[in-house]
């Protein structure tokens, strides 16, 4: 009797041994998705990390280039300046009170332009050098022919 089942125990059987293969293939499939999930997270946060460095470092070589365009204009900036002052500083060379007189007072306008008088080493240059007649003014242009190239310009 025991080497012949019943029909009954024979499907039995065969739905417990069917059931087991679903359960070791679902566990199976369940183990291959974990393994699949946790390495596309792992991924995406690398991705994203790359991203990032990658928005990071775009945003330095921008703030590089900008800094380089600000120090680049600053310098054309101070270099005009130096090259109008110097030739205030020359058109004193003259003998010609009158003709002095109107230097000074182009460069006086052309400090307030710039925005110059305000710095501080220039507030001590004097509005009206003319008030007195100096008794050389030779002499007295290449005064104010230094006191002009001794003008405080923008740091760069």
């Amino acid at each position: 009797m025991l080497a012949e089942a019943s029909f009954w125990l024979k499907l039995w059987n065969k739905g417990i041994d069917i059931s087991a293969s679903i359960i070791a293939s679902t566990v199976s499939a369940a183990i291959i998705a974990l393994i699949a999930t946790l390495t596309w997270r792992w991924k995406r946060q690398r991705d994203l990390r790359f991203e990032e460095d990658k928005q990071r470092q775009q945003q330095r070589l921008k703030e590089e280039f900008e800094e380089n365009e600000r120090s680049r204009a600053a310098k054309a900036t101070h270099d005009r300046l130096a090259h109008s002052r110097e030739e205030y500083a020359l058109a004193m060379g003259y003998d010609d009170r009158r003709r002095a007189i109107e230097t000074w007072e182009a460069y006086r306008q052309w400090m307030q332009a710039e925005g110059l008088d305000l710095l501080p080493a220039n507030s001590k240059i004097p509005a009206d050098p003319f008030i007195s007649q100096p008794p050389d003014l030779a002499q007295f242009f290449q005064e104010l022919a230094d006191l002009i190239r001794s003008t405080e310009l923008p740091a760069i």
